[in-house]
């Protein structure tokens, strides 16, 4: 498919004029090296390509055909700024029956990626929280990176 190449004479007042175009195809821009340039059907100039280079930008399901391997990592925010879980304006609100916005946020993205991770296991971290379990002591202060079940 060819494509148009516009050329402008640059104004600094932001006023530019259009002084030519060239219709081209990439197959015309890998064998030849230049390119007359038209304005109001005669040629105006030319414009000289000095090197042309094609690249390939690969989609999500290139990178796993190809052997990629995902790991899913998970982490929620604990800190206050995002209210009491009791509190039905808080981002953490608990209800019976029904999943925090946070937690169907975790599902509906986790339920798409688990379907790439390699092993299926998903280790979750939490932070922004003073963590007081047996296996993880952060003597009471804020932990920004600790893991859920207490595994370090």
């Amino acid at each position: 498919m060819p494509f148009e190449i516009r050329f402008y004479d640059y104004n600094g007042n932001g006023h530019h004029k259009e002084i030519g175009s060239a219709r081209v195809s990439l197959l015309n821009l890998q064998q030849k090296s230049h390119f007359d340039v038209l304005s109001k059907g005669k040629t105006s100039g030319v414009c000289e390509i000095s090197n042309v280079r094609r690249t390939t930008k690969y989609q999500f399901g290139d990178y796993i055909t190809a052997g990629l391997q995902l790991a899913l990592i998970t982490c929620i925010d604990f800190t206050a700024s995002n209210g009491v879980p009791r509190d039905p304006n808080s981002l953490h609100y608990i209800a019976p029956n029904k999943m925090s916005q946070y937690e169907e946020a975790l599902y509906e993205v986790s339920k798409i990626l688990l379907d790439y991770d390699y092993d299926k296991l998903v280790p979750v971290y939490g932070f922004g929280s003073k963590v007081n379990m047996p296996t993880f002591n952060s003597n009471g202060k804020v932990n920004h990176c600790f893991p859920l079940n207490g595994n370090e």
